[in-house]
């Protein structure tokens, strides 16, 4: 019982601490305790929800050090190309050659700063292997705006994501909800049903003793009616047997005659009033005079 109440109220305190139980079950590759028997499709929603949102997350921390790193490079000071920005030629390749213009650096504080457009790769090429001469800017508005235009999107499919998530939570809420008060009726019902087998075994208890008090005299009166007819078979047996052996006497010859051994017709004995017959392993039959009368005739 002290098992069953344990597991009552371990599945009360998952239903009050439910935020708390489901953040442990989502969170975990395998769970164990009181939530292994629990399943719920929603589990791996709300798992998927959060592993797509972490890679979302890392890709708007992506785009946004890109987006700091050009904003952070230095804009051009020459009249006409201030939204350009200055970067090394190292940092550019040559097939974003419309995007660059040069200015020869040694009329960089002229007031006519010479400007030169770049017209195909093997020429940004060329100038690139004169980068001590050229300054190099490059127009980043279309990638500013691709990198911004992309964070958006992302942000907006992680909001979807975290909608979606939302609602998955609330359905393995529920789950959880009803599997919980599910375990803790069941638990409710086994330690009920061990208080009536405990009250059961009580009642027993206390029967017991005036079941077996009153078994034991029925066997001692059982016991009298087995003894006394025993008792009473036992008489009827010896009557049998004294009837059976009436007129039936045991002997031992001290001088037998030898000459009986050769005998061929029963051996009689005459005492007068009865008559004895010998018979073999040392029995005589006695007989009353009228007895062996009868018994001459029938033999």
């Amino acid at each position: 019982m002290d098992w069953f109440s344990s597991k009552k109220e371990s599945f009360e305190g998952h239903l009050e601490n439910i935020e708390k139980s489901i953040n442990y079950i989502v969170n975990r590759d395998r769970i164990y305790s009181d939530f292994r028997e629990f399943y719920s499709e929603n589990i791996d929603l709300v798992q998927q929800c959060q592993l797509e949102m972490d890679k979302l997350d890392k890709a708007i921390t992506q785009l946004s050090r890109q987006i700091d790193q050009v904003n952070g490079l230095s804009n051009s000071k020459t009249p006409g190309y201030e939204d350009l920005k200055i970067v090394d030629f190292n940092l550019v390749s040559a097939k974003s050659y419309a995007k660059c213009k040069l200015i020869k650096k040694d009329t960089l504080n002229t007031f006519f700063p010479e400007v030169i457009d770049v017209k195909s790769e093997s020429e940004f090429r060329w100038y690139s292997n004169q980068a001590n001469k050229y300054l190099l800017l490059i127009d980043l508005g279309e990638n500013i705006k691709e990198l911004t235009q992309r964070t958006q999107d992302i942000s907006q499919e992680k909001k979807d994501l975290e909608v979606k998530n939302i609602h998955s939570i609330n359905a393995l809420r529920k789950d959880l909800q009803k599997w919980l008060e599910k375990q803790t009726k069941e638990n409710e019902d086994e330690i009920e049903l061990l208080d009536l087998k405990i009250d059961n075994l009580q009642s027993i208890a206390i029967k017991l003793p005036i079941a077996k008090e009153k078994r034991l005299r029925e066997m001692e009166e059982e016991n009298l009616l087995l003894e006394q007819e025993l008792n009473e078979d036992q008489k009827k047996k010896e009557i049998e047997i004294k009837k059976g052996c009436k007129g039936k006497y045991l002997y031992d010859w001290k001088h037998r005659r030898k000459s009986w051994d050769y005998a061929e017709r029963p051996l009689l004995l005459d005492f007068g009033p009865h008559i004895f017959k010998v018979e073999p392993d040392g029995i005589l039959i006695k007989m009353s005079i009228e007895d062996f009368i009868e018994w001459i005739k029938n033999h």
